[in-house]
């Protein structure tokens, strides 16, 4: 998996200025940046990003991370596993995240990575998944990691609809941060 960091503006237009990503922490209902500056969520689900640079459509992900720049997204939603839209186990998931959280980086956009998606369907280790996303949250601060789309959707295992195994795994992934 590669993917190109050229942008594809249309129209020759130059690409434009992004602030740096900061790490985001909470003031009661707002977010704020480490420099204290306030920041808006504005998000889109772009749930294939991982797959489709997996596959090789990395200029599909480039073109839609410019459109979101362009549009004034500050956040895109990822998934790192799935079965029913598309066939993306963990590992493969998390290879294609590393490049999207690239990407995202140098457009000034955050990442939420949807750790769990589909676990009734396909079996894994759950609690490695999300370590390993912690992991790279640690290292990209632009990454926001939800532990489970739609815990208690039919497509999930039972384990994921039960609030004390979600707060074991999201102690998991803040081991990995816990010293940011």
């Amino acid at each position: 998996m590669t993917a190109t960091n050229d942008y594809l503006w249309l129209n020759g237009e130059q690409k434009p200025s992004v602030p740096p990503i900061q790490r985001l922490h909470t003031d009661g209902i707002l977010f704020r940046r480490e420099d204290g500056s306030r920041w808006n969520w504005q998000g889109v689900s772009a749930f294939s990003l991982a797959y489709d640079i997996s596959i090789g459509d990395d200029a599909k992900v480039v073109r839609f991370l410019d459109w979101c720049t362009a549009n004034d997204v500050t956040i895109v939603r990822v998934f790192t596993t799935a079965v029913g839209m598309f066939n993306l186990p963990p590992d493969i998931g998390r290879q294609g995240l590393q490049i999207v959280l690239s990407l995202a980086e140098e457009r000034g956009l955050y990442v939420e990575a949807v750790g769990l998606a589909d676990t009734k369907v396909r079996a894994f280790d759950h609690q490695e998944h999300l370590w390993r996303l912690g992991a790279m949250g640690a290292a990209f601060p632009g990454l926001l990691i939800e532990i489970a789309n739609e815990p208690n959707h039919p497509t999930q295992d039972a384990d994921i609809k039960n609030v004390n195994y979600l707060i074991q795994l999201r102690d998991i992934v803040r081991a990995q941060t816990s010293t940011l």
